[in-house]
């Protein structure tokens, strides 16, 4: 049902964007040749007849497209998106010929193909009976059943690369795979999976492959062939080598690229391993993939392919061999010790030295719980449309406009009509718009390397724009970006930003600003608010913007609110509105829950709701409007409950608060607690405001748990919670500590690099679960929360301690010189140059960094580039340096692997 009212709205965007479409090309069949001499990045004032005739044109057509935006918001609705995508940004549009929530008890023979003969493994066998679907999941198991099969041999002699002939082979495991029916190339597929308990042995793994080749384009001399392209969504549990005495640990991933292609009239491999900077991301996760759902995704566009964990971006390589259409897969496949290596014959073989049955099948299950693939539609928006609103601009200064656009999974942004994306600032009143006062555009973005997506600042020349409070009553100010379509349709905003305020009066520029103290140290759960000091104290825009530099560790809200997600280190960065000035502060997150709130996820700022409120149901979901604080607030939209189970002492009392609002007079919903040896309590929520409601309840003796809820029985009702607190007000079941342990007994470093230990305190109820942490030599490795640095070769034994009891666990660290010999594993980074130490650009211009990393052999060559002053200069992701204003800012660039650092001062002068 949810599909076709989506479906409906989507109807009525594209008639929306059509009708746009037309009344442009009606108006501008006659005046498209003054389009390349009219809109500048800088922003220009009308001289000229053309000038004023193209934007009494613009004018009609902003009219029209306002009108059309107006007329279809009204009728707009949540649509589903991938995970972390937050809405009013990308837009996107499921494909349901590879979408599956597996809640029809079978598999979907229109969707899916079980066992595909194209599988041909020899070292275990694919079999249709080892992939179902039960209880709304798809499974895919492995059996220990030893089987004779046929199997085509090139290597029966032992010496790779001959004829082969048909040997029969003595199997030991079976497993499953099922693929989509339909292929596809560009867009976006996201799945919710649980690994295996069998580790190390078995990789769940979710992939696209194409099928078919040879492909008729071979003799097209215009390109490169490629007979095969696969990308591997993620491979779990792999414990794969990374040297001769390290492997990875269950935490480790791989989100690889593999292909196949012609060079020099011959079909070679290009795999991960000998190519890392284009086909190998590793990930190491915060969890243990075994234990829980999580989700994993990858977005495949024209230039570039990113994947994302839980709606996390965990890395990105460009596209260059990935254009094939390809099938979505799922499949278990063996790993060591199940299977052995042949380097003879350099494939995996069967080890019939290690042949087990134990755990097979019940340990050996992964479950999906669903697939889903979306292309996304040509979008543009801005990341705070707030501040722009609740910022003032002078007459007669510059307006930067942050603006991020999506081409499309097959589109992209053209030159066409806007020259790349053009902002418009347009006076409007009720009738429409009245004037456009002030446009820029970027015509770079539709150059080949940046058309398909990114994000680029372009400046608005205020000179001439009446402050807004010398306007005619009833008028105002909006902001209208815009692109052009390579489908043939405008881009605008979906949501319009109204109410600019332009002033007239003495401004005074920020110098500065500063956030003390410079470290905090939190445990996972808690909150700490940030406040910012901008300079001068009469600084005319005080506003700023802030940034974590990893989610995942901590979040930070748009009013400097941090919250504590998981056990590591990392910074939080405020960066002024005005002149671009920054500064930091490092948060050391302590792997306990804060005792100050004993629930998960108590706001609901990580987006993810079953990860934490996993007990939820019905139409329950995180939603990015109607936060009380913060970004975001559980919803419930019709029946459904958001509930989650949490550990509580025997025998003591507790205090739940939380906050709650309904849509509308009349409707009502219910917070409440039970499960926990007493009598089911609840409290009623009946306002459109936010209210807050208070329950109280003492466990029983031997209660270990309870279940927290908010609950909505009314299919009509659509309520709002957020801001949850459980408290222990204290009582006799205090928990001792038993022991403790930690996620690895031995990790291997090179000097420089950073490892995370993770502790667990047990039992997992135990009332005080603070611990230390100590090395027994600081020389060669130092552990702060957990977080192991390489200090310099050697060896050291890192020990964790818990408060209550004395506890310990220890792991030992082995710490080896870094590898810059050109030989052997990985290759460490020892330096980065920029070609000159300065470099002097006139205002508006634009310069490209080369960054030499050292040695040329390095394993990591990837950098990173950063300004000191965006108001002057700013630098992309590829070093490409556009000058501003005049003055001077330093870039630094900076690489992945050991944080090699050089600079170069640029001098910007008038253009």
């Amino acid at each position: 049902m949810f599909d076709h009212v989506a479906s409906l709205l989507l109807i009525g965007e594209y008639i929306a964007i059509f009708l746009f479409f037309v009344i442009n090309v009606r108006a501008n069949k006659q005046k498209s040749k003054h389009t390349a001499g009219f809109v500048r990045r800088k922003g220009t004032k009308l001289k000229n007849k053309h000038n004023k005739t193209r934007f009494q044109t613009m004018k009609n057509n902003l009219i029209a497209a306002f009108a059309v935006v107006a007329a279809c918001a009204s009728a707009q609705a949540e649509v589903i998106r991938p995970t972390g995508f937050d809405a009013g940004k990308v837009r996107w549009q499921e494909l349901g010929n590879k979408t599956d929530d597996f809640e029809s008890g079978s598999l979907n023979p229109a969707i899916w193909q079980n066992a595909p003969a194209s599988l041909n493994v020899g070292a275990w066998t694919f079999d249709a009976n080892n992939a179902y679907v039960q209880n709304g999941r798809l499974n895919i198991e492995v059996t220990q059943e030893t089987h004779t099969r046929s199997f085509q041999d090139s290597c029966w002699d032992g010496v790779a690369g001959g004829s082969s002939r048909t040997v029969q082979r003595e199997l030991y495991y079976k497993s499953g795979a099922v693929r989509t029916a339909a292929e596809g190339v560009y867009g976006f597929y996201e799945a919710k999976i649980k690994g295996v308990d069998i580790f190390p042995g078995l990789s769940p793994a979710f992939w696209l492959y194409s099928d078919g080749h040879p492909f008729p384009d071979r003799n097209d001399p215009t390109k490169q062939y490629v007979d095969y392209s696969e990308i591997d969504v993620v491979e779990l549990q792999q414990a794969d080598w990374r040297s001769p005495t390290d492997f990875d640990d269950v935490f480790d991933m791989d989100h690889n690229l593999h292909a196949r292609v012609e060079e020099n009239g011959q079909i070679v491999w290009k795999r991960p391993k000998p190519n890392p900077e284009a086909q190998l991301l590793h990930y190491e996760a915060p969890f243990d993939p075994s234990k829980d759902f999580h989700t994993y995704a990858v977005e495949n566009r024209p230039d570039r392919i990113s994947w994302y964990v839980d709606g996390v971006l965990v890395g990105s390589k460009p596209n260059k061999w990935w254009h094939r259409p390809m099938h979505v897969i799922f499949s278990m496949g063996l790993r060591r010790h199940l299977i052995r290596y042949n380097p003879d014959c350099q494939r995996a073989d069967p080890n019939p030295d290690n042949v087990i049955s134990e755990g097979f099948p019940e340990r050996a299950t992964m479950q999906v719980e669903y697939l889903k693939t979306w292309q996304a539609l040509p979008s543009i928006w801005l990341d705070d449309p707030q501040n722009y609103t609740s910022t003032s601009y002078q007459a007669g200064s510059t307006m930067d406009v942050t603006v991020n656009y999506h081409g499309g999974s097959n589109h992209y942004v053209v030159a066409d009509k806007y020259n790349g994306i053009t902002v418009n600032l347009v006076e409007r009143n009720a009738n429409g718009v009245v004037a456009v006062v002030a446009s820029a555009n970027d015509a770079s973005v539709s150059h080949e390397e940046k058309r398909y997506a990114g994000q680029t600042v372009i400046s608005l020349n205020l000179a001439g724009v009446t402050p807004t409070s010398q306007l005619p009553n009833g008028h105002y100010y909006a902001l209208a970006p815009v692109f052009r379509s390579s489908n043939g349709s405008d881009i605008f905003l979906q949501n319009a930003i109204t109410n600019i305020n332009i002033t007239n009066g003495n401004y005074e520029p920020v110098t500065g600003v500063n956030i003390a103290p410079t470290s905090i140290s939190l445990n996972v759960g808690e909150t700490y608010q940030l406040s910012a000091s901008v300079l001068p104290n009469n600084a005319s825009n005080k506003n700023v913007t802030w940034y974590s530099y990893n989610d995942g560790v901590v979040t930070v809200d748009p009013s400097g609110l941090v919250t504590a997600i998981s056990a590591n280190s990392t910074q939080v960065e405020v960066t002024t509105v005005d002149g671009g000035y920054t500064d930091s502060v490092t948060f050391n997150v302590n792997g306990n829950q804060s005792p100050s709130d004993l629930l998960s996820n108590p706001g609901f700022e990580e987006g993810n709701l079953m990860t934490t409120w996993d007990a939820s149901y019905g139409n329950s979901s995180i939603v990015t409007n109607n936060a009380r604080t913060g970004n975001r607030a559980g919803y419930l939209n019709g029946n459904g409950a958001l509930q989650q189970f949490v550990d509580v002492t025997p025998n003591t009392t507790y205090t739940l608060t939380g906050w709650g609002k309904v849509s509308a007079n009349g409707q009502d919903v219910f917070m409440g607690v039970s499960e926990y040896g007493g009598a089911t309590q609840n409290a009623l929520f009946t306002s459109t405001n936010y209210q807050q409601r208070t329950i109280t309840f003492t466990t029983g003796a031997t209660n270990t748990s309870a279940k927290i809820w908010f609950w909505n029985g009314d299919a009509n009702d659509r309520v709002y919670a957020d801001d949850f607190v459980l408290t222990s007000e204290g009582g006799t079941g205090t928990v001792s500590v038993t022991g403790v342990s930690l996620s690895d007994s031995s990790i291997n470093l090179e000097v420089g690099g950073t490892r995370s230990l993770l502790a667990t305190v047990l039992p997992s109820n135990a009332t005080n679960k603070n611990v230390t942490w100590s090395s027994t030599n600081n020389n060669v490795a130092t552990v702060n929360n957990g977080v192991v640095t390489a200090e310099s070769a050697g060896t050291a034994t890192i020990r964790v301690t818990t408060q209550d009891g004395g506890h310990q666990a220890s792991a030992s660290v082995n710490v080896s010189g870094s590898n810059t010999s050109c030989s052997g594993g990985w290759v460490s980074v020892t330096g980065v140059n920029l070609t000159a130490p300065s470099q002097t650009v006139a205002d508006g211009q634009t310069l490209q960094l080369s960054a030499q990393v050292l040695p040329a052999c390095a394993s990591n060559k990837n950098v990173t580039y950063s300004s000191s002053n965006t108001s002057v200069a700013i630098v992309n992701s590829s070093g490409l340096v556009t000058a501003r204003n005049p003055g001077t800012a330093v870039i630094t660039v900076r690489t992945k692997n050991m944080g090699r650092t050089d600079t170069m001062t640029i001098t910007v002068t008038g253009s």
